[in-house]
This record gives C-alpha cells, sequence and structure tokens, in this order.
C-alpha cells in the first residue's frame, strides 16, 4: 500500500502534525506532496488516472466502512479539518476518485492541537487504521509506538487512554520491564 500525504503547506514544519510520524516510519510507502491550488501534481495525477487509488476522507456517519481490497494507493490529506476541507473543495481532481472512510472504534489519541473533530483521527491514526484492515500490524505498531512518544503524556490527554492497539502497549510494556524501568 502506497500514502501520498498531500500536505497544506502551514503544516510542513509543524511540530503537531503526525504526517512526518507515518512517512519516517513507512519510508519508501509514503510520501509527501505540498498541496498547490493552482498546480496539481502531475506525477499523482497520471497515478490517479492509472486507477487504483482513493482519497481517505470522512463520509456520512451511516455509510458503511469502505473495502481496501483493490485499493493500492490511498491519498490523505494533512491538514487541520478547516484546511482540508478546503484542499478539497479546491481540488476538483479530488472528486474523480473513490473516496474511502474509516469508521474507527476508538477516539482518537491524539491532543496537541484544540478543537478537533470528536470522531476524528489524526494522519498518523489514520494511516495506523488503514495498515491494519491491510494486515501490516508491525508497521501499524511501529507507528502507534512513535505516536505515542509524539503526543502529550496520558494524563494530558483529552479522554481516556484507548487501547486501540494492544499488541503494541504489551509490546511497550513488556519491554519497559525487561529493561528494568516503569513504563
Amino acid at each position: 500500500m502506497k500514502f501520498t500525504l498531500l500536505t497544506h503547506s502551514k503544516e510542513i514544519g509543524k511540530p503537531s502534525n503526525t504526517g512526518k510520524l507515518a512517512l519516517e516510519t513507512l519510508g519508501a510507502d509514503a510520501e509527501m506532496i505540498c498541496w498547490d491550488r493552482l498546480n496539481p501534481p502531475a506525477k499523482l495525477l497520471e497515478e490517479i488516472n492509472g486507477g487504483g487509488v482513493a482519497l481517505l476522507y470522512p463520509g456520512r456517519s451511516d455509510e458503511p466502512e469502505s473495502d481496501l481490497s483493490s485499493i493500492k494507493h490511498i491519498i490523505l490529506i494533512d491538514a487541520t479539518w478547516h484546511e482540508a476541507r478546503r484542499i478539497h473543495q479546491r481540488s476538483p481532481y479530488l472528486h474523480e476518485i473513490p473516496r474511502i472512510s474509516l469508521k474507527p472504534e476508538e477516539k482518537s489519541i491524539y491532543n496537541l492541537r484544540k478543537n478537533q473533530k470528536e470522531s476524528g483521527l489524526c494522519t498518523a491514526e489514520c494511516v495506523i487504521e488503514i495498515l491494519r484492515k491491510c494486515g501490516d500490524n508491525d508497521a501499524a505498531d511501529n507507528l502507534y509506538s512513535r505516536l505515542l512518544n509524539h503526543i502529550r503524556p496520558a494524563g494530558k490527554m483529552r479522554g481516556a487512554y484507548p487501547r486501540l492497539f494492544k499488541a503494541a502497549d504489551d509490546q511497550m510494556l513488556h519491554q519497559g520491564e525487561s529493561s528494568g524501568r516503569e513504563t
């Protein structure tokens, strides 16, 4: 699975941005493209025309969860919710490709920004969900661990600490025990 983060220019370099965690974790399987309203990325347009590409973008709450079996490449808009909506509205080429949405079972653990959508996930959490659905649990666990290190400590999170990825939590706990330190 290839991931393209169509990133708003304001997001690049922000310490609260989690898209960079996905890039660092996935290496060649992920890329970041700075969104430009007037100059859509030619290479991405070619890939879209080749098929097997979908846009991860929220749908209606009653929509069924998307089937990823025929998807080889997923585009995620990496921006604040307000910026993402504007990018989507101002990018006609994004309207022409299949749209997929996620139905996460748990609330987001992301806590670095205020005024987040209650049912929304940050970019890294979206990638984690997709990796899990595609069976790539090792990459999902690795990215989840990096996300936990990136966000604020559990006592400062909004809401309860979800156990979205129990395997990663257990592994980190086990590593802490084996090193003789508490987690």
